[in-house]
């Protein structure tokens, strides 16, 4: 289950093992801030373009608000691909692994019953596998320091918040008034659908 651009897959494309049955899936997550230009591209409209004057701590907070409005029918699709036994295992990916893929995760974990505190700690957690990324990042920018852009104002793209989890999930609450609200009214996930998902994914 792949969420990333046609541009992201381009790219990178996954490598996939010889195996017959593995059915490989595009379902591209693009929010408002997400530039298909690639690292070249990013960098120079981060230093020089419109990302020079954005709050990336704010942007990437709306982008999580953008999964609940804007991408609901992709999270339905995959929820509802997970209720068939033959679809499992099932593995989902973007490119960093930790805000598309990290929201879209959550939700299904919410919809297990999941508690908030106990999904918060697992999303969190990212930031530990992330850590290596960031060294690559800050020695990459390092050769920008004489334009006087501190590279502080790029970690926010590179990091999980608890805000911007909770982002989503405040929107959800405000517009719907419950999560199972939203699972039915926007996923048309039934209460019987998530026992199903329930028997399926969680040991007994």
């Amino acid at each position: 289950m792949d969420l990333r651009t046609e541009a992201e897959t381009k790219r990178h494309p996954d490598r996939l093992p010889p195996v017959r049955d593995i059915q490989h899936m595009l379902l591209p997550i693009k929010v408002s801030l997400h530039d298909d230009s690639g690292p070249a591209g990013q960098v120079l409209s981060y230093l020089f373009g419109k990302g020079r004057k954005r709050n990336y701590f704010e942007t990437m907070r709306d982008s999580y608000e953008e999964y609940v409005t804007d991408f609901y029918t992709l999270s339905s699709e995959v929820i509802k691909l997970a209720l068939q036994k033959n679809n499992l295992p099932m593995l989902i990916h973007c490119t960093a692994g930790k805000d598309r893929t990290g929201f879209l995760i959550s939700l299904i974990q919410r919809a297990l019953g999941i508690s908030q505190d106990q999904v918060m700690e697992h999303y969190m957690s990212s930031n530990d596998s992330v850590k290596a990324f960031q060294e690559m990042m800050r020695k990459r920018y390092h050769m920008f320091t004489f334009l006087k852009v501190s590279f502080d104002k790029f970690t926010p793209l590179m990091e999980v918040h608890r805000e911007y989890l909770q982002a989503a999930y405040n929107l959800i609450d405000r517009d719907f008034g419950s999560l199972d609200t939203y699972l039915q009214e926007k996923l048309g996930l039934t209460g019987q659908e998530q026992t199903i998902l329930e028997n399926i994914l969680l040991d007994p």
